[in-house]
């Protein structure tokens, strides 16, 4: 399913696991409308980040206010094939501007991987970093036909992996209960992808598909910094879970802070206080917001019918409209909430936090110990304006009375 915004923290996450150099970069917000992605035209006004202000955004603001020029940025340059360099490689590119390491460039952008039509190849996208680190961050696929592959009829069983009955005979599920396999995708098929197809894909929106269990999973373990797996099977005794090593790198205080910032001052702005007056002031909220308002891509087609009247051949021309991708509208709220043990602060590279915040680590900046992760996901017909936070208000209002209820038979915290 499209989810939105809320796939946004996967596709960073996954960018910056393989390339760290890319946390500092930062691009200018000159506009509500953006018309380019690094200076290559996107056909039609796009949407730029209605939350966010004027100037440059850096990683930490890119992901409170959801600026999607950041992100249509940050995946363009993500699209370099996985190996290993130790510099952003440039090109040429007059009237763009962007900042990386504190250092602006002007006339300047990464190298981009796209061919003489400045299209975005299907085995370009399933070599690149991004794709590299969406595998290594959830197993999540940029390919249709290769998640297809992994799965039967695009379905995915590993959630009911090792269930037995009482007596410790191996249960087959039925297929109908296995869950859709999630793929990220720009385009079906061998079909090379438009710079404006690569926008919407870094927004969640069109082929960029994923389940709710794969984003609930993902972000539990960009939360918790540790390789957690979600499963309908039950266990014996708590689960123990390896580390990420996520709290390693440079960027994970300025991107942690980032989501913390989303329940603060961001796109879902008084969360933070919600559960502090609803669950626990000592329990701190990460999140990504979520909203999709996708038009239907309708296709117009043209048909010739000949016929015969009275021997002689009449042409008549049919024309109609086919519905290929419906619209999608959809709510979403991504949400952590928890708490953390005493830790030791530790230096960010470069003296200062990743993406050009200029904070330093505070208690809202590293992983969580213990909590409540989960997604809020509404799909619905149509966008009436009084359901823009449908997905927060239902959290504020109803989710976080309930968690308060069972807080203390569920012994989370």
């Amino acid at each position: 399913m499209n989810v939105g915004s809320a796939i946004k923290p996967l596709l960073a996450a996954a960018t910056l696991m393989q390339r760290p150099e890319l946390a500092t970069l930062e691009v200018r917000n000159d506009a509500p409308t953006m018309y380019d992605v690094w200076g290559l035209p996107l056909g039609k006004g796009f949407e730029s980040g209605a939350s966010c202000p004027l100037g440059w955004i850096g990683l930490r603001q890119y992901l409170s206010c959801s600026s999607n020029r950041f992100s249509a940025a940050l995946v363009a340059a993500a699209l370099a094939p996985a190996v290993r360099r130790d510099s952003v490689q440039m090109d040429d590119a007059p009237g763009v501007s962007f900042r990386l390491g504190g250092e602006t460039h002007v006339g300047k952008r990464p190298h981009l991987a796209l061919d003489r039509n400045h299209q975005i190849r299907a085995d370009t996208l399933n070599a690149s970093v991004l794709a590299a680190g969406l595998f290594a961050l959830d197993s999540l696929n940029t390919s249709l036909e290769l998640a297809a592959q992994l799965g039967r009829e695009g379905r995915d069983s590993s959630v009911w992996m090792r269930l037995r009955d009482d007596r410790f005979n191996p249960v087959r599920v039925p297929l109908g209960l296995w869950p859709e396999q999630s793929r990220l995708a720009m385009m079906r098929g061998s079909r090379p992808a438009t710079v404006r197809q690569l926008a919407m894909f870094s927004v969640g929106a069109a082929e960029n598909r994923v389940t709710t269990l794969d984003l609930t999973q993902a972000f539990a373990r960009l939360t918790t910094d540790r390789r957690v797996g979600l499963t309908f099977v039950p266990t014996q005794g708590h689960a123990s879970f390896p580390s990420m090593a996520l709290s390693k790198y440079s960027w994970y205080p300025a991107f942690i802070g980032g989501l913390h910032d989303v329940g603060t001052i961001g796109t879902a702005k008084g969360t933070q206080t919600a559960i502090a007056q609803q669950l626990s002031p000592s329990l701190t909220f990460y999140g990504k917001s979520g909203t999709l308002n996708a038009p239907p891509h309708v296709r117009h087609l043209r048909r010739a019918d000949t016929t015969m009247v009275n021997g002689t051949p009449v042409v008549r021309i049919l024309a109609f409209s086919d519905t290929v991708v419906p619209p999608v509208v959809a709510k979403t709220l991504l949400f952590a909430i928890g708490a953390r043990y005493a830790h030791t602060s530790k230096p960010v590279a470069n003296g200062g936090t990743a993406g050009g915040s200029g904070k330093a680590e505070d208690d809202s900046a590293g992983a969580i110990d213990c909590g409540v992760v989960g997604t809020i996901y509404f799909r619905l017909r149509r966008n009436p304006p009084h359901v823009e936070s449908l997905a927060t208000d239902f959290a504020n209002e109803r989710l976080w009375r309930l968690l308060r209820k069972h807080w203390q038979r569920l012994k989370v915290c």
